[in-house]
């Protein structure tokens, strides 16, 4: 999630890496991101940026009002972090 493009840069360099390292990635905008697709992963790296005085990214509202508010998933066998 990014406003300013600087997580977004920061995501396609991160997978890049683990690409070379021999680990699969795939990059995705947060907004596109929805309850199926994040319960299929086994492993999710999370990066979003504030922009401002700290205000949320404009990419992420979306998946907080559709994903994490409505009806949140039961995930319990995904290992995650947040940048």
């Amino acid at each position: 999630a990014s406003q300013t493009g600087q997580a977004e840069a920061i995501a396609w360099q991160t997978a890049r890496q683990l690409s070379a390292a021999g680990m699969p990635a795939r990059v995705m905008e947060l907004n596109t991101l929805d309850a199926p697709t994040l319960a299929a992963a086994r492993r999710a790296l999370f990066i979003a940026s504030t922009y401002g005085e700290g205000d949320a990214p404009d990419g992420a509202s979306l998946f907080a009002e559709r994903v994490m508010m409505d009806s949140p998933p039961k995930l319990p066998s995904l290992r995650y972090a947040v940048l």
